[in-house]
């Protein structure tokens, strides 16, 4: 772990944009674990099958989806 806190506010908006980054090899892991956590995202699953990530915030409300 990284042991970064998570934001309380959640940013949608940012979470999709640094998802768009790092799924294009814009952002190394590492850094795309701080920005998500700045922008409230606290979890993430890929179905691989449907080669989509969620993110999700607070109670597993999700953020955004994307494809890779």
């Amino acid at each position: 772990g990284l042991a970064v806190r998570v934001a309380r506010e959640e940013d949608a908006a940012a979470v999709e944009q640094i998802a768009k980054q790092y799924i294009a090899g814009q952002l190394a892991l590492t850094d795309a674990v701080k920005q998500f956590a700045k922008a409230g995202c606290q979890a993430w699953t890929a179905n691989l099958k449907r080669h989509i990530v969620d993110f999700s915030g607070d109670e597993g409300k999700i953020m955004a989806a994307v494809t890779f």
